[in-house]
């Protein structure tokens, strides 16, 4: 598992490189202002993770590395492990950044800044996840496996959205005031987080082609 996972972070090198290189100027330009800024840092982390997976994935797909990687003698659900790690260590060092942040700017007036922190994580994450769902959902011959699982696709984006609209988007709007997140909050994340990943898990496995 180690080595696929060293693998996987020496071949998407250079989209790791660039995404964490914007992160840090973000991150060190926001330490010139208040906890305030975080909101930014959030904001320029979670484009820049996207933007990066993006380019893993376009260019995954041109050299039809799926294909590849399943032609060798590595068992389909070990892979399947390893591909989900790699998107999630991942994230975990741009996590790493931002905490830092909080850590240097947090105050008794702001603490709860660090529940927004991890809802945003799990956000990126769940928000990758429904693209790399899509993804696999291509390679099924059968109509009921794609019906299925978009279904409760997308019943999990409908409610992860609805949450956004109530309790991210209007106190980002707001510039942070009365963002009211909670332990509580961080944890519904937490679990729509595991349950997207073990349906990427599962429709990766069920898949009948890969030679895409």
């Amino acid at each position: 598992m180690g080595k696929i996972l060293k693998a996987e972070f020496a071949y998407n090198i250079m989209a790791i490189l660039l995404a964490y290189t914007i992160i840090l100027i973000s991150f060190f330009v926001a330490l010139n202002g208040s906890m305030e800024n975080i909101h930014g840092l959030l904001t320029v982390a979670f484009i820049a993770f996207f933007i990066s997976i993006g380019i893993m994935g376009s260019e995954s797909d041109k050299e039809k590395r799926d294909r590849f990687l399943t032609s060798l003698p590595i068992p389909l659900k070990k892979y399947s492990i390893a591909r989900l790690l790699f998107v999630i260590f991942y994230q975990l060092g741009i996590f790493s950044i931002i905490i830092l942040f909080y850590l240097v700017k947090v105050t008794t007036e702001n603490v709860s800044t660090l529940w927004e922190i991890v809802i945003m994580n799990c956000f990126s994450l769940i928000f990758i996840s429904l693209f790399i769902i899509f993804s696999d959902l291509k390679f099924y011959r059968s109509k009921y496996y794609r019906y299925f699982f978009l279904f409760v696709v997308l019943i999990i984006a409908a409610l992860l959205i609805t949450g956004m609209a109530y309790h991210v988007i209007p106190p980002v709007l707001e510039l942070g005031q009365n963002f009211p997140k909670t332990f509580l909050d961080a944890t519904i994340f937490n679990i729509i987080f595991l349950a997207m990943y073990y349906i990427c898990f599962i429709v990766y496995n069920k898949r009948n082609s890969f030679l895409g």
